[in-house]
Protein backbone atom coordinates (compact mmCIF):
# COMPACT_ATOMS: atom_id res chain seq x y z
CA UNK A 1 0.00 0.00 0.00
CA UNK A 2 1.26 3.59 -0.94
CA UNK A 3 1.60 5.67 2.03
CA UNK A 4 1.58 9.23 0.80
CA UNK A 5 1.97 12.65 2.83
CA UNK A 6 -0.03 15.60 0.99
CA UNK A 7 2.09 18.51 1.31
CA UNK A 8 -0.09 22.03 1.15
CA UNK A 9 1.45 23.91 -1.29
CA UNK A 10 -1.47 25.34 -3.19
CA UNK A 11 -2.10 28.74 -3.40
CA UNK A 12 -4.52 29.08 -0.39
CA UNK A 13 -1.49 27.44 1.48
CA UNK A 14 -0.55 28.49 4.57
CA UNK A 15 3.14 27.82 3.80
CA UNK A 16 4.29 31.46 2.22
CA UNK A 17 5.49 30.10 -1.31
CA UNK A 18 7.86 32.98 -1.36
CA UNK A 19 9.84 32.59 1.43
CA UNK A 20 12.84 30.05 2.41
CA UNK A 21 12.35 30.72 5.99
CA UNK A 22 9.49 29.35 6.00
CA UNK A 23 9.88 26.96 3.03
CA UNK A 24 12.94 25.50 5.35
CA UNK A 25 10.63 25.27 8.55
CA UNK A 26 7.90 23.34 6.84
CA UNK A 27 10.50 21.25 5.88
CA UNK A 28 11.99 20.43 8.98
CA UNK A 29 8.86 19.80 10.79
CA UNK A 30 6.38 18.20 7.83
CA UNK A 31 8.67 16.58 5.58
CA UNK A 32 11.77 15.61 6.97
CA UNK A 33 10.89 14.20 10.04
CA UNK A 34 8.70 11.42 7.96
CA UNK A 35 11.27 10.97 5.31
CA UNK A 36 11.49 7.19 5.91
CA UNK A 37 8.00 6.92 7.05
CA UNK A 38 6.16 7.83 3.53
CA UNK A 39 6.37 6.37 0.28
CA UNK A 40 5.24 9.88 -1.35
CA UNK A 41 5.48 12.74 -0.74
CA UNK A 42 2.81 14.96 -3.05
CA UNK A 43 3.08 18.73 -3.58
CA UNK A 44 -0.12 20.58 -4.88
CA UNK A 45 0.53 24.05 -7.00
CA UNK A 46 -2.69 24.22 -7.53
CA UNK A 47 -3.23 28.07 -8.33
CA UNK A 48 0.26 28.68 -7.98
CA UNK A 49 1.66 30.73 -10.85
CA UNK A 50 5.11 31.79 -9.13
CA UNK A 51 7.93 30.62 -6.65
CA UNK A 52 10.95 32.17 -5.63
CA UNK A 53 14.22 30.49 -6.15
CA UNK A 54 15.05 31.01 -2.48
CA UNK A 55 11.37 28.88 -1.65
CA UNK A 56 12.13 26.11 -3.95
CA UNK A 57 15.80 25.73 -2.69
CA UNK A 58 14.78 25.74 1.06
CA UNK A 59 11.73 23.42 0.56
CA UNK A 60 13.07 21.29 -2.72
CA UNK A 61 16.85 21.86 -3.29
CA UNK A 62 18.00 20.70 0.61
CA UNK A 63 15.98 17.39 0.30
CA UNK A 64 17.78 16.23 -3.26
CA UNK A 65 21.24 17.61 -1.74
CA UNK A 66 20.44 15.41 1.61
CA UNK A 67 18.97 12.26 0.09
CA UNK A 68 20.17 12.29 -3.09
CA UNK A 69 18.01 10.17 -6.28
CA UNK A 70 15.82 9.06 -3.75
CA UNK A 71 13.81 12.23 -4.28
CA UNK A 72 13.01 11.85 -7.73
CA UNK A 73 11.21 8.39 -6.55
CA UNK A 74 9.21 10.30 -3.43
CA UNK A 75 8.43 13.71 -4.46
CA UNK A 76 5.35 14.23 -7.04
CA UNK A 77 3.98 17.15 -8.20
CA UNK A 78 0.40 18.19 -9.18
CA UNK A 79 -1.01 21.08 -10.93
CA UNK A 80 2.44 22.90 -11.40
CA UNK A 81 2.87 26.13 -13.30
CA UNK A 82 5.24 25.69 -16.38
CA UNK A 83 7.31 28.69 -14.63
CA UNK A 84 7.13 26.60 -11.32
CA UNK A 85 8.22 23.50 -13.01
CA UNK A 86 10.49 24.58 -14.67
CA UNK A 87 12.46 26.32 -11.54
CA UNK A 88 12.10 23.66 -9.69
CA UNK A 89 13.50 21.23 -12.02
CA UNK A 90 16.76 23.82 -12.40
CA UNK A 91 16.99 23.51 -8.23
CA UNK A 92 16.58 19.56 -7.96
CA UNK A 93 19.12 19.05 -11.01
CA UNK A 94 22.07 21.56 -8.93
CA UNK A 95 21.64 19.75 -5.61
CA UNK A 96 21.35 16.25 -7.47
CA UNK A 97 24.72 17.60 -8.63
CA UNK A 98 26.19 18.76 -5.56
CA UNK A 99 25.05 15.06 -3.52
CA UNK A 100 26.91 13.28 -6.42
CA UNK A 101 30.00 15.16 -5.41
CA UNK A 102 29.62 14.89 -2.04
CA UNK A 103 32.50 13.32 -0.19
CA UNK A 104 30.89 9.25 0.98
CA UNK A 105 32.40 7.96 4.22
Amino acid sequence: MLREFAADTAANSPVVLKNEKAAVEYRLREIEPFWRVFDAFVFDFTGVHGITAGFAEGLIGRLAEQHGEWVKDKLVFVQMHPQVEHLIAQILEENLRLYRHQPRA
